[in-house]
């Protein structure tokens, strides 16, 4: 009860003389310390039973006049630095804040506003010091995004467009070339082209289109490794996909439409490498 009672006085800034509280544990030690400067700004240690601080908060005026924290936690028994953060009289965060792993390294950092929203450029670090994310925020928004791996290799990158609606989305092989380029609504939907790359990051594997709700539409094709069409497919308005299925050479190996769940219906033709029709199935409605 009585640390609740420090915490909540932490902020008082009225004309006071210098003046220090000091709380112990039954061993002694110090568990606790509030300084209370001449100006009215006040200085708060916590500390474990084994002697090691553990939180640490320092009033200070910010740049806008306003009275903030500058808060510094740390990792129990080990006066290793956790967080520092700057935060209001809630110990909400209102300004920049950076979170450290046990090793040293920086976990992640980024800047809060007064509303507690972030706010310009985050980073998110691997254990080892590679990018794990990096976000760039406006307006309650995240403007760009790009993911990395742990070997340092950049995964996803995520950028809004001018339209503000719309993002672009590039994905990358492990080898660091493009693996995909697709577009997502606010909502997360997929919607527009899609295009999709082999290993070399220029040669395409797949392309298509997504409609306005999310759902593939038009044609999509799926190329071999020399450019030729391997599998083509058509969305059609009775729910159905047509398909088209070619030979290396080129010539088509069979033909019908399936379901979206990929059973076959309706008549499917099938034909040889020459062109020739080898067999014709029907699989009803």
């Amino acid at each position: 009860m009585k640390t609740t009672l420090l915490l909540l006085i932490i902020f008082l800034s009225i004309e006071l003389s210098f003046a220090q509280e000091v709380n112990y544990y039954d061993s002694g030690k110090i568990k606790d310390s509030l300084v209370l400067q001449e100006n009215g700004l006040s200085e708060y240690f916590k500390f474990s039973e084994n002697g090691n601080l553990f939180f640490h908060l320092k009033e200070i005026i910010s740049a806008n006049g306003q009275i903030v924290g500058k808060l510094k936690e740390y990792f129990i028994g080990s006066n290793m630095l956790h967080y520092e953060r700057t935060v209001n009289k809630s110990l909400q965060n209102v300004g920049p804040v950076t979170a450290y792993y046990q090793n040293g390294e920086i976990e992640n950092k980024g800047s809060y506003d007064r509303n507690q929203n972030q706010i310009g450029d985050w980073f998110e670090y691997y254990e080892n010091g590679n990018l794990l994310r990096h976000s760039v925020y406006e307006d309650n928004k995240t403007i760009y995004r790009k993911d990395g791996l742990p070997n340092g290799n950049v995964y996803l990158e995520m950028e809004l467009l001018e339209s503000k609606n719309l993002y672009r989305i590039t994905y990358y092989h492990s080898n660091g070339n493009i693996e995909s380029i697709r577009y997502e609504n606010l909502e997360g939907d997929l919607i527009g082209k899609h295009l999709e790359y082999r290993e070399n990051g220029t040669q395409l594997y797949k392309t298509g289109q997504y409609n306005d709700k999310g759902e593939k539409s038009g044609e999509w094709i799926t190329y071999r490794e020399d450019g030729a069409i391997w599998w083509s497919e058509k969305y059609l308005e009775n729910g159905n996909i047509y398909c088209e299925n070619f030979y290396e050479n080129g010539r088509l190996k069979n033909q019908g439409e399936r379901t979206y769940s990929g059973n076959k219906v309706g008549p499917w033709i099938y034909y040889d490498k020459d062109g020739n029709k080898i067999n014709e199935e029907n699989f009803g409605e």
